[in-house]
């Protein structure tokens, strides 16, 4: 019973995420604007310009992570249509 609750809650986090950034995609292509996430065309803070192309180009990653299904972390995956984490794997030393 826990592990459903705890697989639904995950899968309800990775949800809520993958709306997140549509907002992204929407704001970079001027579609829609919010109060809190601005127009810009610089990166990393304002250090880097990345100019209209580039910006647009970021908002089509944003929509891509927003469809994309794959977890984000590789100690995540799919079984038997149960989200399992599984602990990182130990290297051996000779």
């Amino acid at each position: 019973m826990l592990r459903r609750a705890l697989v639904v809650w995950l899968a309800f986090l990775l949800l809520a995420h993958g709306i997140a950034h549509v907002a992204g995609f929407l704001v970079n292509w001027q579609i829609a604007s919010f109060p809190d996430l601005t127009y810009r065309t610089t990166i990393f803070g304002t250090s880097v310009d990345v100019g209209p192309d580039g910006i647009r180009l970021l908002g089509l990653c944003f929509i891509a992570l927003s469809l994309n299904g794959r977890p984000p972390a590789p100690g995540i995956r799919r079984v038997d249509n149960l989200i399992t984490v599984e602990p990182p794997i130990e290297k051996e030393e000779d």
